[in-house]
């Protein structure tokens, strides 16, 4: 594919994803940074948005501004469901990712392509023995810069190639082939961990989500 054709992407990285956590590195060497032009603008929160003496309303206005086919928020702060809501609303069409959302997981489910947490570890599963979603908090500290990097490039794979119409456990898991073969061919040093994807099941109905995906690390990758 043609650098001109590639998605062009939005990235809010929260605050346990700064940017010296490297956590956009592999985004940027895949799309390339906006302010190089490339594909992929990054706001850092509250870096940017100090600098900018803005809110959060700048997620909608840079959406508005450079309309990205692609808006990725990892470990977003509460209130970003607001933003997203008004994006998918004025842009229907754009392709929504959330990664360890603060705000409440329903309603971001519900505005968002695909949304991805952390399983709760096996020692403290719901007593039905359904994958339990880990907080926000001790998911994005339980991530380190690298693994939400390769995270991030595989979730932008999964969008940019991905068909919606199959389950968010499917798309990521397809991203995440990608991300890792192109990693390889790249020569990135760190390797694509050896994560299993399983839909996030409602703690009420039992029925298991096709957008809400939650990540089990394996014994293996979570010693790495």
């Amino acid at each position: 594919m043609q650098h001109t054709e590639r998605a062009r992407l939005l990235l809010l990285s929260g605050a346990a994803f700064p940017r010296e956590s490297g956590a956009a590195d592999f985004l940027a060497w895949e799309y390339g940074l906006a302010e190089e032009k490339g594909r992929v603008r990054v706001l850092y929160w509250p870096e940017t948005f100090r600098r900018t003496d803005s809110s959060l309303r700048l997620v909608r206005e840079t959406v508005r501004e450079e309309q990205p086919d692609i808006l990725i928020t990892l470990g977003a702060p509460e209130g970003t469901l607001r933003e997203l809501r008004t994006v998918r609303e004025e842009f229907p069409d754009i392709r929504i990712v959330s990664i360890f959302p603060a705000d409440d997981p329903l309603p971001v489910e519900a505005v968002s392509d695909l949304m991805i947490d952390q399983e709760v570890p096996a020692a403290v599963l719901s007593p039905d023995g359904d994958p339990a979603l880990m907080p926000e908090e001790e998911a994005a500290a339980d991530f380190s810069g690298r693994e939400a990097a390769v995270l991030l490039l595989g979730a932008a794979f999964a969008m940019e190639s991905g068909d919606l119409s199959a389950t968010g456990s499917e798309i990521l898991a397809s991203g995440m082939q990608l991300a890792g073969t192109v990693a390889k061919e790249g020569g990135l040093i760190y390797p694509v961990p050896d994560w299993e994807f399983l839909p996030a099941a409602d703690p009420e109905t039992g029925l298991k989500s096709m957008k809400h995906v939650l990540i089990r690390k394996t014994e293996e990758a979570a010693q790495k």
